[in-house]
C-alpha cells in the first residue's frame, strides 16, 4: 500500500491535506513506497500541464493496483475526481481561438469521462453543461443541445432546481441559435417556472425579457406584452434602474406592435367603420383587442 499525502487545489481541496503556495494553487504530493511507483505531483506556480501528467500516471497506477486509502476509499475514484478538476481547469485557461476552443472541448470531454468513471454522477451533469456551453460558443448548437439535455436530466434526478433553470436557459440559447424560437420559448417558460418558484427575481426578470423578445420576433405581440410587463414589474421591485429603463422601452415597443396589429385588422374590412372605432378608442384607450372593433351603434341596433 502506498504512503499518501494528496490533494487537489483551491477551495475544493479542503477534505485532504495540502499546502497553499500563495499563487492560488496548492502543492500536492503523491509519494509511494514502491520504487516503481514514485510519483511527485506538484501543482505549483500554475503548472497545470505538468501536474496533469503526474496525476495521469497516478491514475493509471491506482486503477492497475486497485489501491485504497486506510479508510477504504478507492484511489482510482479519487484520481478520477482530481483529473476531472484539472482537465476542467486546463480548459478554462485555454485561449479563445477556434483551434484552442476545440482543444478546450477535448479537455472538457476528458473531464466528463473521468466523472463517469469515478462514479461522480452529479459532476457528470456539470461537465455536460460546460461541454454544451463550449459547443455553443463555436456555433455547434445541435451538439450543444445534446449535452444540455443530459445536464437537464441529471439536475432533475438530483432535484436541483437551479441547475434545471440553467439547463433550460442554455437550451433556449441553442434553439434560438438554430432559429427554433418556439422550442426556445418553451424552455425559457420552464426556466421562468423554476426561478419563480425559488424566488430568483433577477433571473426571472432576465427570462421574461428573453421570452418577450422572442415572442416579438414571432409576431406574438400579446404574449410579448405579457412578459415584458412582468419583467418591468420585477425590475421595479429589484430597483434595477438600468434594466427598468430597458424593460420599459421593450414593453412600449411590444404594445405599439400589439396596437398596430389590431388597428390594421379594424380597418381592413370597412374603412368608415374602422375609423369610427379608432376614434372611439382614442377617447378611452382600452385594450385594442376589445376597444377597436369597427362596430358602430347603427351596426349594433
Amino acid at each position: 500500500m502506498p504512503h499518501i499525502n494528496i490533494i487537489g487545489y483551491g477551495s475544493e481541496a479542503s477534505h485532504m491535506n495540502s499546502v497553499c503556495n500563495g499563487n492560488g494553487f496548492q502543492v500536492i504530493h503523491l509519494t509511494y513506497d514502491q520504487s516503481e511507483c514514485d510519483v511527485l505531483y506538484d501543482c505549483v506556480v500554475g503548472d497545470l500541464v505538468k501536474a496533469t501528467e503526474h496525476l495521469e500516471t497516478f491514475y493509471k497506477l491506482a486503477r492497475k493496483h486497485k489501491w485504497h486509502t486506510d479508510n477504504g476509499d478507492s484511489l482510482h475514484e479519487i484520481s478520477c475526481e482530481h483529473l476531472r478538476r484539472l482537465y476542467t481547469k486546463l480548459a478554462e485557461t485555454t485561449p479563445g481561438e477556434e483551434d484552442s476552443s476545440k482543444a478546450a472541448i477535448n479537455l472538457l470531454l476528458k473531464a466528463y469521462e473521468m466523472a463517469k468513471e469515478g462514479g461522480h454522477t452529479y459532476q457528470e451533469g456539470v461537465s455536460c453543461y460546460r461541454i454544451g456551453n463550449a459547443y455553443e460558443a463555436i456555433q455547434e448548437s445541435q451538439t450543444a443541445i445534446k449535452y444540455h439535455r443530459l445536464y437537464l436530466e441529471k439536475c432533475k434526478h438530483f432535484g436541483n432546481d437551479q441547475g434545471v433553470g440553467l439547463a433550460c436557459e442554455a437550451l433556449a440559447r441553442s434553439y434560438e441559435s438554430l432559429g427554433d424560437l418556439e422550442n426556445a420559448i418553451a424552455h425559457l417558460e420552464q426556466y421562468v417556472e423554476v426561478t419563480g418558484k425559488d424566488g430568483m427575481q433577477s433571473q426571472l426578470a432576465r427570462a421574461c425579457s428573453a421570452i418577450g423578445q422572442m415572442c416579438n420576433s414571432l409576431g406574438d405581440y400579446e404574449r410579448a406584452v405579457e412578459y415584458f410587463s412582468r419583467c418591468y414589474k420585477l425590475c421595479t421591485q429589484l430597483d434595477d434602474k438600468e434594466s427598468l429603463h430597458s424593460s420599459r422601452v421593450q414593453c412600449g415597443i411590444a404594445r405599439g406592435h400589439h396596437f398596430t396589429d389590431h388597428f390594421s385588422q379594424s380597418i381592413s374590412g370597412s374603412l368608415v367603420a374602422g375609423i369610427q372605432g379608432l376614434v372611439a378608442w382614442k377617447d378611452i384607450r382600452e385594450d385594442p383587442s376589445t376597444a377597436v372593433t369597427g362596430d358602430t351603434d347603427e351596426d349594433n341596433s
